[in-house]
């Protein structure tokens, strides 16, 4: 049974970026952890810049592009993701997830790509090393801590040889990789009755598709605070302010 409904405020910084714009892995709020639960999770990154004659432009994955022309760039990446954290046991959880991905691309204007499609999947074991419980003669005020580790895969599903205008998109436009990545999270979470703190890190090891091409190997790190609000006995409303860097 799903007993909360989790609404996640994320303000994060506006931060340059060399990294994979369309297969990166967020680890959301979650501070209901004895219960399986089912979600969505909806993800919109837009970069803009205007590149002038004079330097050179440097490739979020390796390369540069030579200066030819005045020319604004505008990116625009949105990931809709179904995901599943489900309780196997009292220590083991795992989570699944499986996203649709649109990348689209302007020069100067006029649209460069704009696609669709399956981006890649991915299963996350976790372990709780510390998952405590209020009691009765509780006097920490109302603390618990959770603290978990993880393991897992990301699976080589999602469309990689997408095409437009006939002609195939650069790793940085696919909606999938085409690789098996390793992955490795840390996550704490420290929470009251009220108020949380969520920490999470993750780290992915990517290897080569196909096509012989690996990116780069991603870490990213989220730190989020957030607030309860209770709307009756079966939905919460849990509005967070947080970073993320990548």
């Amino acid at each position: 049974m799903i007993r909360s409904l989790v609404v996640g405020a994320l303000f994060t910084l506006a931060l340059p970026t060399l990294g994979c714009d369309v297969c990166g892995i967020f680890l959301n709020v979650q501070p209901n952890d004895r219960s399986t639960q089912f979600g969505m999770l909806y993800r919109l990154r837009t970069l803009s810049r205007d590149f002038g004659t004079e330097g050179v432009t440097l490739l979020k994955h390796g390369g540069t592009l030579e200066p030819a022309m005045d020319r604004k760039v505008k990116e625009l990446i949105q990931a809709l993701e179904v995901r599943a954290d489900i309780r196997l046991a009292d220590r083991w959880v795992l989570l699944v997830a499986a996203p649709v991905v649109n990348s689209y691309q302007s020069l100067n204007g006029f649209q460069t790509y704009d696609v669709y499609g399956l981006g890649d999947p991915f299963a996350l074991m976790r372990y709780q090393l510390v998952n405590t419980k209020r009691t009765a003669t509780d006097t920490t005020g109302g603390l618990v801590h959770r603290l978990q580790l993880g393991a897992g895969v990301k699976l080589p599903l999602g469309l990689s040889d997408a095409t437009y205008n006939s002609e195939r998109l650069h790793p940085d436009a696919q909606p999938g990789t085409g690789s098996w990545d390793a992955l490795l999270s840390i996550e704490y979470a420290l929470r009251g009755r009220r108020n949380g703190l969520m920490f999470s890190s993750l780290a992915r090891i990517n290897t080569a598709d196909t096509h012989g091409i690996r990116l780069g190997h991603t870490a990213s790190t989220t730190l989020d605070v957030f607030h309860t609000v209770k709307l009756g006995n079966t939905v919460q409303l849990l509005p967070s302010l947080g970073g993320y860097l990548e």
